[in-house]
């Protein structure tokens, strides 16, 4: 993907927009796309949000978009993490619609979710 396709991306510039808007409120969020897939990286809360539905809430907003502009989302971990991690990672992905995957090598979990009857948008206009 070139720079200019890139930013004629409208769900790269989305996915700005949502980036910035939960930083604002304490969560980070690393979100990278291409034209068929979003990959969440890391999401971290700040403790005071650490309970409080504020990471759910934020991967609602991210499947809207991914659903809205068909796109898949990606989330992986290193198996190194630990089974506790993984654990969690799995009961916080799998209501939101992700399923379970591993690489040939067992070396990296993930979840993985399809776009729900999402029909691509595209603008031409100039």
């Amino acid at each position: 993907m070139t720079l200019k396709e890139l930013f004629d991306d409208p769900t790269f510039m989305d996915l700005v927009e949502f980036r910035d808007q939960w930083a604002d409120l304490g969560l980070k969020v690393e979100v990278f796309t291409n034209l068929k897939l979003i990959e969440l990286r890391q999401t971290f809360t700040i403790d005071d949000f650490m309970y409080g539905g504020l990471a759910n809430f934020m991967m609602t907003g991210l499947t809207d978009i991914a659903d809205r502009y068909a796109r898949k989302i990606a989330v992986t971990s290193p198996v190194k993490a630990g089974d506790t991690s993984i654990s969690r990672m799995k009961d916080f992905y799998k209501p939101h619609g992700f399923i379970e995957i591993t690489d040939k090598n067992k070396m990296l979990i993930g979840m993985v979710r399809e776009p729900l009857g999402a029909t691509l948008e595209l603008d031409f206009t100039l």
